[in-house]
């Protein structure tokens, strides 16, 4: 009898990869595609990276400490997974890129995001006025 209910551990521990497995290599192909982004200096690594997987509106939802702006709640970045992916990436393309690089470069992607987010949504807002003004014509 217990060897039986060992066999059953067995069978459904073995049906597929464990969390721990799958999270490794997701990690790892977020690694690949940032190596793969390129880029001659460490800041323009960085920039091709944080643009490539990320979004404006995301960017803008994120600071690197997490701390409110203007009332509004950001998520916080530092010592995440995808930051860490993205300075292996850097480092695999660039490997003298120092920590202190990588951290400014990605500290400054992401506090611009706002700025440019911001100029966007003002340039839709106009749009579709001119495209009211052509209708009442």
């Amino acid at each position: 009898m217990n060897w039986t209910n060992t066999k059953k551990a067995n069978v459904s521990i073995n049906n597929g990869p464990s969390y721990e497995h799958l999270m490794v290599m997701k990690a790892l192909q977020q690694v690949l595609l940032v190596e793969r982004c390129g880029g001659d200096t460490v800041a323009e690594a960085v920039t091709r990276a944080w643009d490539r997987i990320t979004t404006k509106e995301c960017r803008s939802a994120c600071n690197w400490c997490g701390i409110k702006k203007k009332g509004v709640k950001k998520h916080k970045i530092s010592g995440s997974k995808i930051v860490d992916a993205v300075h292996k990436g850097v480092r695999k393309t660039l490997p003298d890129a120092k920590d202190s690089q990588l951290e400014k470069e990605t500290k400054k992607r992401f506090v611009r995001a706002p700025e440019k987010l911001k100029p966007a949504k003002a340039s839709s807002s106009q749009t579709s006025h001119v495209g009211d003004e052509e209708d009442s014509d």
